[in-house]
């Protein structure tokens, strides 16, 4: 009996052990599956709360150069918009994109909140910055260490006379304009180790809201002062002058659509107003004066983007070499030089020869010459601009300064223009006053020219080339790396070009 109930369980224990092996296994599979199913429900979730905002983002976006549901095209012929639309796309997109559509249909309609507002097709200026819905711009830190250039002050460095007084007249046009001059202008005030004494701005626009700002910007900067100028605001710039002409002060006449100063500019323009008493003034070297157009190395061929509407994304850089060449393969015909759709860059031509001023392109001319300015402070090779020669004149045998100035003149030969930027003796403008031809200020005097010290370069930029392209952003954020304090970095004043 005890030997048949051993065989027994000898016979069931191999088949007890696989009874117990097969209930794990089921028990692993379905572990496994369940973890299966739950991550695949999970992928799907995460799919579907997702694709909506890609639909709608797919409308919105241009910046990648890549073909979208919403083919926008913008000419700016006399500040006129145009928009075309691709039937065919619009027919396939989704109802997110239809919307996206709609809403750059009407730029002054407020976006979603995460995203840009255009700025309206009839305003006069718009950005090309990353502003958000509410035109709010978010200042990237500022660099620990701002572009390198040369100086070419005397060794020692600048040291300002003892006793000279220099007073800077900024002749008062736009806001968006001297925001950015701003920083220039504090960075060469005395308080600042600058020459600078004192800031005086001639009102010359009855626009309200740049008066009114200007009010608000002045209120609690010390030195800093607006002259009342009765009856002259809107007459000629003789009257003007005749408002706070002090005989024994230096002024420097600014422009207020002066957005670049080198920092040897301004002590260079005083030093050589003191080495050279006889021209009744001395201008600085103004990137898109008559002087500059003669300067051939150092203007390269820049031509606008030939693409009909912004390919890169809203962006703070000043550098031209983030835009990269203008594409070998462009159709149209370069020369044209159309601008293509506002805040639209201009690219380096690598195989044109620079833009000839002549007429009917002046403003194609500005925009390269500015473009050319920024090239060569990226690279560092300022001297370019620098020519000329010294110059001598009977009266110097009187003048008992000994000094640095007047290295590289250039005689203009009694040319007939204004002057962006230049330095001026007040007794001399007193001799001269009252004048009455806004052409020849200062007055043309037959025995005392005008110079220009081709060391003290800046930049003025014309206004219609300022509302057509990028560059009053690229001023802009130049000055914010390299000039501006980190208290006082400036922002756009608009919404969005449209496309941006």
């Amino acid at each position: 009996m005890d030997n048949d109930n051993e065989a027994i369980s000898l016979y069931w224990a191999p088949r007890k052990k696989r009874s117990h092996l097969v209930p794990a296994f089921v028990r692993n599979v379905k572990r496994r599956f369940w973890f299966f199913v739950l991550v695949v429900l999970l992928t799907l979730i995460f799919i579907l709360m997702n694709t909506p905002y890609r639909l709608a983002d797919s409308g919105l976006s241009h910046s990648t150069g890549a073909s979208s549901s919403l083919d926008v095209s913008v000419s700016l012929p006399g500040d006129t918009w145009a928009k075309t639309a691709n039937s065919t796309e619009l027919s396939q997109a989704t109802e997110a994109n239809v919307n996206a559509a709609q809403d750059l249909e009407t730029p002054a309609k407020p976006a979603a909140t995460g995203t840009s507002t255009a700025a309206p097709p009839d305003s006069e200026y718009c950005t090309t910055w990353p502003v958000d819905s509410d035109g709010k711009y978010t200042p990237e830190p500022k660099p620990a260490k701002a572009l390198s250039l040369d100086s070419f002050a005397p060794e020692g460095g600048w040291k300002k006379p003892n006793g000279l007084k220099v007073v800077a007249v900024v002749f008062y046009g736009r806001k968006r304009n001297v925001d950015i001059l701003d920083c220039y202008l504090q960075q060469n005030m005395v308080s600042n180790g600058g020459y600078v004494d004192e800031v005086r701005y001639l009102v010359r626009t009855d626009k309200e809201d740049d008066v009114n700002w200007l009010k608000d910007f002045v209120e609690g900067k010390p030195k800093h002062n607006i002259v009342d100028l009765g009856d002259c605001t809107q007459t000629l710039h003789g009257c003007i002058w005749e408002h706070g002409i002090e005989i024994d002060t230096m002024f420097l006449k600014i422009d207020s659509d002066i957005t670049y100063i080198h920092h040897d500019a301004v002590p260079q323009l005083v030093h050589t107003r003191l080495a050279q008493p006889h021209p009744l003034v001395i201008s600085a070297q103004v990137i898109n004066s008559p002087a500059t157009g003669i300067q051939h190395g150092a203007i390269h061929p820049f031509l606008p983007d030939p693409s009909p509407r912004p390919t890169r994304p809203a962006s703070a850089s000043w550098r031209p070499s983030s835009l990269g060449p203008y594409p070998a393969d462009a159709p149209g015909n370069p020369a044209d030089l159309q601008p293509p759709y506002r805040g639209h860059p201009w690219l380096l031509a690598l195989q044109a020869p620079p833009i000839g001023a002549s007429p009917g392109r002046a403003a194609a001319a500005a925009a390269q010459q500015q473009y050319s300015l920024l090239y060569n402070l990226e690279r560092n090779q300022m001297a370019l601009y620098h020519f000329g020669r010294r110059l001598s004149f009977p009266s110097d045998q009187c003048n008992s300064y000994r000094g640095p100035g007047g290295e590289q003149l250039y005689d203009e030969q009694r040319e007939r223009h204004e002057p962006k930027f230049a330095a001026v003796w007040g007794h001399d403008f007193a001799a001269v006053l009252p004048a009455d031809d806004e052409a020849a200020m200062p007055p043309q005097r037959p025995d005392r020219p005008s110079v220009v010290d081709t060391r003290a370069v800046a930049a003025y930029l014309p206004q219609e080339v300022g509302r057509q392209t990028d560059l009053l952003d690229r001023w802009r954020a130049f000055a914010n790396e390299n000039v501006c304090s980190a208290d006082n970095q400036k922002s756009p004043w608009d919404g969005r070009c449209e496309g941006f």
